[in-house]
């Protein structure tokens, strides 16, 4: 168990490459990986309901979770309205 800890801490928290492997120094490269792009429509559906939430209500969505779930997929689920309590 704390082996997997110790990897983790040499890891960046935000993309999850080693340090070491951009040390040429350590027999890593500048050009370890590449940049790229990539839509989930998930992440889009989420990001639109946030970005819905923090209009409609002007509030901080600090603390606040939003996550996915199975839905009818005949709907357009980026364009649906957050759920009030129910009322779906």
């Amino acid at each position: 168990m704390y082996a997997y800890y110790a990897a983790q801490a040499e890891r960046c928290p935000r993309c999850y490459t080693f340090y070491d492997e951009w040390n040429p120094a350590k027999g890593g490269s500048y050009y370890a990986y590449e940049a790229y792009d990539q839509r989930c429509p998930g992440c889009e559906a989420i990001d639109i309901l946030k970005r819905e939430w923090s209009e409609e209500r002007n509030a901080r969505l600090d603390g606040i979770s939003i996550g996915l779930r199975r839905g009818d997929p005949t709907k357009n689920l980026t364009k649906r309205r957050p759920n009030r309590g129910g009322d779906e």
